[in-house]
């Protein structure tokens, strides 16, 4: 055996941010303050009447404004406006500011722009605030006056009753604390925008909006007076404020979720009506749209809904629609590359702003574009810096009185989370708490058997051991024979009974389904390519649709199934069939199919089911996607596996909570690599079993345990060394579901860690944070120091720090940086553990 010694084996994942006693209030760390309540407060700037959502951490503020211009009445010019200045030989202003640029020639001065007149650079302010007009030197002669004054609006007023009136939105900041300090507040948006961009037969209308803007690299608000509504837009209507409501059935505390969760969560919405203008065309005129948003308590993230009511007797079909217009900043996008990423966790976006929406499948509703009027932008006209969320094709409603799709058209729902750092830890915790907060159900984390053999006396077996070694959950696996569609009363009886068996043994059970994805249907059921044959899916907005839900919907209230696998559910395909029952043709088909597919998850919730499913629907109601793995990885020697997977873990738990995602263990085969790759036949004594056990239950991440049985009946160490990490995961079982911070990223050289923290006391953890240290390497002792960031478990001064398979306690006093270091010595191929409570606090109570 060899020793290795490794000194700061791990680097601090948490910037300095001042002493241990100076501990900030930090919205990832405290509970909520009475300053982060969501409100709506009414206002005004620059004599305009403002509405302002805002929660103490984020604050989106629109302007009602006039549509038609305000007459203007004149006003001086300001001073220093001759050429006598200019440098000999330029057609420039003097700049009213009277600021000058000395050139790297003797004697060269000239104006702060310095451009010639014609451009209208070097009148500087009074161009923008439209006071004053730049002439060419040819009109004004050597000595004349070259910034003209011209006329500007009064102060403006309220507006007169019953005025015609545009919405907008002008200004959107992070404010709060932001980690290191207080945050200033500053403007993430560059440019006024409309709320929505809706195309109706053909025709395209601004939802809202301001038109007048002359440069689009910043927002001068003092500028705000001289624009004017845009007539041809949606204006203004109403607006009402309400509470947030549930979008599916769910309760906190089920299945070991987060009991001290609100559903649906607290906050508070606003809702504004826009009418068509009297410029659109007759059919139009009855349509209202209404865009909803939702801000909650305590959560910097603000979700938007669209929808489309047509009251008129004709139909009227939705071309394509825009939910989210934003012209960001370079500061608001980052300033390195942008991207678009995240199949795992929907479509997003880099820098301060995360966008993203509930419908992650059939194209990316997260569409990042550059703005040609910013001829003024750092990055100019190329530059990233137009932010939408769209429907990728359609959606291609028909909406009215005698619309295909009835008389309203509801939008999916999108999720803007503005950041208060760079810091890619940080930005992780922050979209953590969004699911954990908006899509509770990810909290959820049973410990589950993938079950491969669904014969009465193989599932009778499975449940016995479950209920022996403490596992709670059985899914009847893919390739089991598990029939869901199967409409026979006789296997359906079955199949009840068995699920009768588990209940009794307080098992919960359910079973796997293939949807819509990879599968051919009988004819008819099919989605269409544009060549008229089958495209390798269903089509969930079918007439053999209606058949499929209905026939799943019997054999889970016949059986009594407390659980679905949705194996390829919704996933974006498109359909060109025109006879199909739900949708009319190809540009409908996402959205109808999307929405099908929805519905029946919520019909789930309904009954208080949990669902997997491997696309990140969490916002309708899923409870787990796959964590993010190649599944041919599992035909790989286990040790190999083993390490590719703590790999899987350590990369997808930056955006997911560890409940989040599953995993995998291949008990039995799965695909090739047989026998090396699977439990069965190399033991379950042999040493990989068990590194696995206590990699996922030590991560929080529940993986599919796939095989027929957990432990092999002739060998009793066998069963006893299941129940010691089932034991293990429920006296922890807090603080093993808590978020991820990261240290170091498994290699297969030397040790590799994370460090699970929960801040919130009142959730009654006894411990705040747990360390978990794993050696790689086959042959190696490891003797190192590892620094450990203990700045987000909540622990200010002093922890109190036990290895938790001897019970040895040591109290240390935290870095300036909230830090500890702590020496480990660890075995070849092993794994411990550190638990950290918080030692300062139980002094100052003591005191």
């Amino acid at each position: 055996v060899v020793v290795v010694v490794v000194v700061n084996a791990l680097l601090e994942a948490t910037p300095a941010r001042g002493i241990a006693n100076d501990f900030p209030d930090d919205w990832l760390l405290a509970a909520p303050s009475v300053t982060e309540v969501a409100e709506v407060v009414n206002g005004s700037t620059q004599g305009l009447s403002t509405i302002t959502l805002q929660n103490g951490l984020v604050k989106r503020t629109f302007v009602l404004s006039p549509m038609t211009e305000i007459t203007p009445v004149a006003a001086a010019c300001p001073g220093n406006c001759t050429v006598a200045t200019c440098h000999d030989g330029e057609t420039c202003c003097a700049n009213p500011g009277g600021k000058f640029i000395h050139g790297p020639d003797p004697g060269e001065v000239y104006p702060y722009y310095g451009l010639p007149c014609h451009q209208n650079s070097d009148c500087s302010q009074c161009i923008l605030d439209k006071t004053c007009t730049c002439l060419s030197l040819a009109s004004i002669g050597k000595n004349g006056s070259c910034c003209v004054p011209t006329n500007i609006p009064p102060p403006p007023g309220p507006p007169p009753p019953n005025s015609v009136l545009s919405l907008a939105t002008i200004a959107m900041s992070r404010e709060g604390h932001a980690g290191r300090e207080h945050d200033t507040g500053a403007q993430l948006l560059r440019a006024s925008s409309p709320e929505a961009i809706v195309t109706l037969d053909g025709t395209q209308y601004n939802v809202g909006g301001l038109l007048g803007q002359q440069d689009y690299a910043f927002f001068n608000m003092s500028l705000l007076p001289t624009l004017r509504g845009d007539a041809d837009a949606f204006h203004y209507k109403t607006h009402r404020t309400g509470v947030p409501q549930k979008r599916y059935e769910w309760t906190p505390g089920t299945r070991y979720s987060d009991a001290s969760l609100s559903w649906p969560p607290k906050g508070i919405t606003l809702e504004i009506d826009f009418k068509a203008p009297p410029s659109a065309r007759p059919e139009h005129q009855n349509i209202t749209i209404t865009i909803t948003y939702a801000l909650y308590d305590r959560l910097p993230v603000i979700e938007k809904s669209v929808t489309i009511a047509n009251a008129g007797t004709g139909s009227v079909v939705i071309d394509n629609l825009t939910t989210e217009v934003l012209y960001v900043t370079n500061e608001a996008m980052g300033y390195w590359g942008h991207m678009e990423y995240g199949l795992l966790t929907s479509d997003s976006t880099s820098g301060r702003v995360h966008l993203e929406s509930e419908m992650s499948r059939g194209g990316s509703t997260t569409v990042l574009q550059s703005d040609p009027r910013c001829t003024t932008c750092t990055q100019g006209f190329s530059g990233d810096l137009t932010l939408t969320s769209v429907y990728p094709l359609g959606p291609g409603a028909e909406i009215g009185s005698n619309g295909f799709h009835g008389k309203n058209f509801s939008s999916f729902h999108s999720y803007l989370l503005l950041q208060d750092s760079d810091d890619t830890e940080r930005q992780g915790l922050a979209i953590r708490k969004m699911y954990r907060i908006l899509a509770p159900g990810v909290t959820e984390n049973p410990v589950f058997m993938h079950l491969t053999d669904t014969s009465p006396a193989g599932i009778k077996k499975a449940v016995d051991q479950c209920a022996e070694v403490g596992f709670e959950m059985i899914i009847l696996s893919f390739g089991s024979g598990l029939n869901m569609e199967s409409t026979d009363e006789v296997y359906i009886k079955l199949v009840a009974d068995s699920v009768a068996y588990a209940h009794s043994k307080n098992i919960s059970i359910g079973g796997y389904n293939l949807m819509s994805s990879s599968r051919t249907v009988e004819k008819g059921g099919n989605c269409i390519g544009p060549d008229g044959k089958p495209a390798g899916a269903s089509c969930l907005a079918s007439d053999w649709s209606d058949n499929y839900f209905a026939t799943i919907q019997n054999f889970i209230e016949k059986t009594g199934f407390d659980l679905i696998e949705t194996d390829g559910p919704y996933e974006g395909a498109t359909c060109y069939s025109t006879n199909h029952s739900h949708h009319k043709g190809m540009e409908d088909s996402r959205w109808t199919q999307y929405e099908r597919n929805m519905q029946f998850y919520k019909w789930c919730k309904s009954r208080g089911m949990y669902i997997h499913a491997p696309d990140p629907f969490y916002m309708r109601g899923i409870n787990k996607d796959g964590m993010g793995y190649v599944e041919t990885n599992w035909n790989l020697p286990l040790w190999e596996q083993i390490n590719l997977a703590r790999q899987n873990i350590y990369d997808g738990t930056f955006s997911k909570v560890p409940s989040q995602g599953w995993m995998f263990v291949p008990l039995v085969q799965y695909h090739g690599g047989w026998p090396e790759c699977c439990i069965e036949p190399v033991g379950f004594l042999a040493g990989q079993w068990e590194y696995y056990l206590s990699m996922y239950f030590g991560t929080g991440v529940s993986p599919c345990y796939r095989g027929t049985r957990l432990f092999d009946e002739t060998k009793p160490a066998s069963k006893t060394l299941v129940q010691k990490y089932t034991a293990w995961n429920n006296k922890y079982r807090g603080i093993l579901h808590a978020d991820l911070i990261h240290l170091r990223r498994a290699d297969g050289n030397g040790i590799d860690a994370m460090l699970h923290v929960e801040p919130d006391k009142s959730k009654g953890y006894q411990q705040q944070a747990m360390l978990i240290v794993f050696n790689q390497d086959p042959h190696q002792i490891i003797n190192t120091t590892v620094r450990v960031p203990l700045y987000y478990s909540g622990i200010q001064t002093q922890a109190t720090i036990t290895r938790v398979d001897t019970q040895e306690s040591i109290t240390l006093t935290l870095n300036r940086d909230w830090s500890v270091e702590i020496p480990i010595v660890i075995q070849p191929h092993s794994v411990l553990w550190f638990a950290f409570t918080d030692a300062g606090e139980q002094k100052r109570n003591s005191n």
